[in-house]
C-alpha cells in the first residue's frame, strides 16, 4: 500500500474537481511550485494511483438511457463464468461489467435508446444464461450525485461539496460528428491539449476550443474528473442499498449521510431499493459502524440494507 503525504492528497483532491486545469493553477492551490507538482503527478501516475483523467459526459442528452443489472451466480464453474462475462463484454450496448463481492456477483450496465432495447437485452440474456442466476435485479438509472473526497484532507470541518450531478431531465441535444469525435477523445483523456485533438481530427485548435466550450455550455460535458485507484492507498468503495420503513425520513437521512467525509455518491433509480449510496472506506468494519450509527440516529426508519464492493472491472464506460 502506498503512503501519501498531505500534498499528494491535496493534488488528488484538487485534480478531481478539475482534471483539465493547468499545473500552474494546481500548484497555487496546493502550495507547491509548478515543477514539483508536475513531478508528483507523474509519480502518482507511474505508481498507478492516478489511472486516468476523464470528462464526465451526460449521455442522456445524447439520447441514451442507463440500465443496470445485478446477478448472483448458481451452479457456475470457472469456465462458464468466464463465458458469461465475455458475453457481456462483447455486447455493443454494454458499457460496464464488474465482478462484485457481497450481495451480488456481477454488475452489468447498458446504454440504450429506449426501453424496448433494454427489454430485448434482458430477455436475450435470460434465454442464454438465466438458469445460472440465483438472483437478478433490473433498474433504470435516473440520477447520480458525486461528492468530493474530503477524507483525503486533514480538515475536521470540511463541508460536503458536490462535484457534479447527473440526471435525466428529458432534454436531448443534437451534435454533429466532429462534436462526437471530440467527446470520444476528451472522455478518455481530459488533459489532451486542444491542439493535439485538432491534429487528430484534422481541424484547428480554435475550432476544438470553441466546440469544447459549446459542449460545456450545453451541459453535455458536466465535469473533468480523475479516476483514482483507491485500493493503492487502502480505500475501497462500498455500495450500500437501503430499504426504508419510513420514506418520509429520506431527506434527513441523506443530509446526515452526506456529512460523512467518506461519502462518495448517491444513485437514484427506478425499482430495486429506496436508497443507493456509496462510501470510500478501509474495510467493512467501518461500514458496519456507519450503518449502526445511522440506525441509532433514525430508529425504525431503516428496514434492511445490503452492501457489496467491486473486485474487478472488466469494462467501464467510455463514450
Amino acid at each position: 500500500m502506498e503512503k501519501l503525504d498531505l500534498k499528494d492528497r491535496k493534488i488528488l483532491y484538487e485534480l478531481d474537481f478539475d482534471s483539465r486545469q493547468s499545473f500552474r493553477s494546481l500548484a497555487k492551490k496546493v502550495g507547491l511550485s509548478k515543477d514539483i507538482v508536475v513531478s508528483r503527478v507523474k509519480k502518482l501516475q507511474e505508481n498507478g494511483i492516478i489511472k486516468e483523467f476523464f470528462a464526465v459526459v451526460d449521455y442522456s442528452k445524447l439520447g441514451l438511457s442507463l440500465y443496470r443489472f445485478y446477478f448472483s451466480f448458481q451452479n457456475v464453474i470457472t469456465e462458464l463464468k468466464k463465458e458469461i462475462i465475455e458475453y457481456f463484454i462483447n455486447d455493443k450496448c454494454v458499457v460496464t461489467v464488474k465482478s462484485l463481492k457481497g450481495n451480488y456477483d456481477l454488475l452489468v450496465g447498458i446504454f440504450v435508446k429506449d426501453y424496448p432495447q433494454a427489454r430485448a437485452f434482458w430477455q436475450n440474456t435470460l434465454k442464454q444464461y438465466g438458469k445460472y442466476f440465483s438472483k437478478r435485479v433490473f433498474t433504470a438509472y435516473s440520477q447520480e450525485d458525486n461528492y468530493s473526497y474530503r477524507f483525503l484532507l486533514d480538515e475536521k470541518d470540511c463541508s460536503p461539496v458536490r462535484i457534479h450531478q447527473w440526471f435525466d431531465s428529458g432534454k436531448r441535444v443534437e451534435i454533429d460528428d466532429l462534436d462526437f469525435q471530440i467527446l470520444k477523445h476528451i472522455s478518455k483523456n481530459a488533459r489532451l491539449p486542444t491542439i493535439e485533438i485538432a491534429k487528430m481530427l484534422d481541424t484547428t485548435g480554435k475550432v476544438v476550443h470553441n466546440r469544447l466550450k459549446k459542449l460545456i455550455d450545453l451541459d453535455i460535458i458536466i465535469a473533468y474528473r480523475l479516476q483514482i485507484d483507491f485500493s493503492k492507498i487502502g480505500y475501497y468503495t462500498y455500495k450500500v442499498d437501503i430499504e426504508l420503513n419510513q420514506f418520509d425520513k429520506i431527506d434527513n437521512i441523506l443530509k446526515y449521510i452526506i456529512s460523512n467525509p467518506n461519502f462518495e455518491f448517491i444513485c437514484k433509480t427506478i425499482g430495486y431499493v429506496d436508497l443507493e449510496i456509496a462510501f470510500l472506506l478501509n474495510n467493512s468494519i467501518q461500514l458496519n459502524q456507519i450503518m449502526e450509527d445511522l440506525s441509532s440516529k433514525f430508529p425504525g426508519a431503516i428496514k434492511n440494507y445490503t452492501y457489496f464492493s467491486s473486485i474487478k472491472t472488466y469494462k467501464d464506460y467510455v463514450l
